[in-house]
């Protein structure tokens, strides 16, 4: 410690304490050490330490062997205790998870690190059973409600230490378990029961092997001997003891002792597994009474508004159980009976949180059922399941509020992509999620949700849905003009998915119905809707070339007869000038520019001018000409504005007059000017 009483070391002091000192500090108590009486100042210390030492797992084991000495004490002060929970609340779980993280775990610069690793993970193996041992011994009272808060790191470092994906298990996964660690050579010949079994997986036999090789091979040594200290030193029957009362725990840590018993069951033996079910089932039940009455407890009394931690006890603690166990399905049946009363009780509410909650159950509940694939005429099954959906309106009832908010219709959106995916979409429910857009009291921002909606899941839908979905489409031209801006972005995210342009024809006429009339407003013009739509397939054709597979011939001709049709709408005044001007011009930007020694596409800029100026089209003689016509017919709207102006002898006609030589110059804006950008 310096003179300022920070504990962090010098450069210096590092590398000759990281040598011989550290290990000895390891393995040795301090001297001046007066248990109990000092034990708080101690881990007080300690506690600074583990936040500003280099050497942080040395500071984690000091901290955890000064909360056993304190754990085990027959008489504990308050004051001691206090600074326990205060350790477990603050620094357990982040300073576990370092350790267990391994590139963090392999930078200690420790001698013999593997041994001082697995010494520090046994010390919390030991400390989490005390403790838990030490909750056994307390009556239900607000006080343990408190103490029970501050338990739930420990369980959480216990749970992250039985997953064998942890980084430092798979670094460690086929060392042996070092036999000079203080705790196994006390413990390791005591074990009678055993809790974890040896583990194997299959031999990946590399090139070159003995074919005679072991199939098996055992992994995971140290992980079976951490679960098996646990369940020595009373951890497991203290979880399984208190677990049996549920009711008298705080409801997020019934849920992270629930998921440490899960989390065992990879290395867990046959008579350990079962003792893990028959608690498994105890909490079930007390779930399930807890869903039926809507209990704020499922919420944690207003601290867990969206019912996180119940959803986790559903979806994967409780079914991890049962996952390989094919003689009791009836208690995944109890678990989904469970799932479908809470998305109903959540539902029924007018509190988003609620609705929040059950919305994103029951996208869980459909993730679940595609990923295990059951039987149609198992309970558990997707079509069971989305059977009850439909007995209970369930779509109908997601649809009727919340709209407006962006994660709610996330959730909403999840199950009707997977409705659409597993071909459950039907006609009544697309026309439940049309007749949100067509409410005229419906918000613009709910109609762009669900505009968007429709946008993610239509490019799923069979023919006869897309049918459905354009005919509705084309009933809606004469809507306002967000309207009609909602309507072509879903045309242009379905002609981005429409890689097969099975929709093509469908979506380049209603892009065509929406963008080219001569009324169209300028802000719908702005959108560039047509050039983008014929962008995207041109893109899609490129690239089932590229595939060696040809979709409607060369990318650059499709562009290039969209242009014929501009122009010869112009030359036939069927649709308006200015939006198929804009058009053209943002078409032929869409050409590939012809270039040397590279390969030639059908149709160029260059060759595109050379077809447009032949003698079949004469495009350059036709845009003078209808220059001229638009400048004269302008002229003569500005005399005629003139001439009347004189004349006007009230401020009514005067203001009369100015608005028509305003219409003259808008016109010959809007058609000079465009004719002469396009000439250029």
């Amino acid at each position: 410690m310096d003179d300022n009483g920070s504990n962090t070391l010098s450069d210096g002091e590092q590398g000759s304490q990281s040598g011989s000192e550290v290990d000895q500090l390891m393995n040795d108590p301090p001297a001046n050490k007066c248990f109990p009486s000092d034990e708080f100042f101690m881990l007080s210390t300690q506690m600074t330490q583990l936040k500003t030492s280099q050497h942080s797992l040395w500071a984690l084991h000091q901290c955890l062997q000064t909360a056993r000495n304190i754990l085990q004490s027959p008489r504990i002060r308050q004051a001691d205790l206090d600074c326990v929970r205060r350790f477990f609340r603050e620094e357990l779980y982040g300073n576990v998870d370092k350790v267990l993280q391994f590139p963090q775990a392999s930078k200690f610069g420790l001698h013999d690190a593997e041994e001082h690793v697995l010494e520090t993970l046994q010390l919390l193996v030991l400390v989490a059973a005390e403790a838990f041992e030490y909750r056994t011994s307390l009556q239900p009272s607000a006080q343990t409600l408190e103490l029970d808060a501050d338990l739930q790191p420990v369980a959480q470092s216990l749970l992250h230490l039985f997953n064998m994906h942890k980084p430092l298990h798979s670094e460690v996964a086929d060392a042996e378990v070092p036999e000079t660690t203080v705790e196994f050579n006390q413990l390791a010949d005591q074990l009678s029961e055993k809790w974890a079994l040896s583990y194997f997986e299959d031999n990946e036999m590399e090139e070159g092997d003995v074919q005679n090789e072991e199939p098996m091979v055992e992994r995971h040594r140290w992980l079976t001997h951490l679960v098996n200290l646990f369940g020595h030193v009373g951890g497991f029957n203290s979880l399984l003891l208190l677990l049996r009362t549920p009711g008298n725990l705080a409801f997020p840590l019934v849920n992270m002792m629930t998921a440490v018993l899960s989390q065992a069951i990879d290395v867990a033996s046959a008579q350990a597994l079962e003792k893990f079910r028959q608690v498994a089932t105890v909490v079930l039940e007390h779930l399930a009474q807890l869903v039926a009455a809507d209990s704020e407890r499922l919420a944690n009394y207003g601290e867990d508004r969206t019912y996180h931690t119940c959803q986790i006890l559903l979806n994967t603690n409780l079914p991890r159980f049962y996952e390989k166990d094919p003689i009791q399905p009836q208690v995944l049946v109890q678990i989904k009976d469970v799932q479908c009363t809470f998305v109903l009780k959540m539902l029924e509410s007018s509190n988003f949180n609620k609705l929040l909650s059950g919305v994103t159950e029951c996208k869980s509940m459909l993730k679940g059922a595609v990923k295990d694939q059951k039987p149609p005429d198992s309970p558990c099954s997707l079509q069971s399941l989305v059977k009850w959906m439909n007995d209970n309106n369930i779509v109908q009832r997601i649809l009727r509020t919340n709209l407006h908010q962006r994660q709610y219709v996330e959730q909403v959106q999840g199950i009707m992509l997977i409705l659409t995916q597993s071909q459950y979409l039907t006609s009544e429910h697309l026309d439940m999620l049309w007749a949100v857009t067509e409410k005229e009291d419906t918000y613009e921002a709910v109609k762009t949700h669900m505009f968007d909606l429709l946008a993610e899941i239509a490019s799923r839908f069979v023919p006869s849905q897309l049918n459905m979905l354009f005919a509705k489409l084309e009933r809606s031209q004469d809507r306002s003009v967000q309207h009609t801006a909602r309507v072509l972005r879903l045309l242009q995210h379905l002609a981005r998915s429409d890689k097969e342009l099975n929709m093509y024809d469908k979506v380049i006429q209603l892009v065509w119905d929406l963008t080219t009339p001569a009324d169209t407003p300028s802000e719908l013009v702005a959108t560039n809707a047509l050039s983008e739509v014929v962008e995207s397939y041109m893109d899609h054709i490129a690239a089932s070339s590229a595939r060696g597979k040809r979709l409607g011939g060369d990318s650059s001709a499709l562009c290039f007869n969209m242009m014929l049709r501009c122009l010869q709408a112009l030359v036939k005044s069927a649709g308006g000038q200015v939006p198929l001007l804009h058009a053209f011009r943002e078409l032929f930007k869409l050409l590939p520019v012809q270039t040397k020694g590279s390969k030639q596409p059908q149709v160029s800029q260059d060759k595109a001018v050379e077809i447009l100026e032949g003698e079949q089209h004469n495009l350059h003689a036709w845009l003078v000409a209808a220059i001229c016509s638009k400048v004269a017919a302008a002229h003569q709207a500005l005399a005629a504005a003139t001439t009347e102006q004189p004349m006007a002898d009230n401020n009514e006609a005067a203001a009369a007059a100015a608005d028509a030589r305003e219409a003259a110059l808008a016109s010959l804006a809007e058609g000079a000017w465009s004719y002469t950008d396009m000439l250029r």
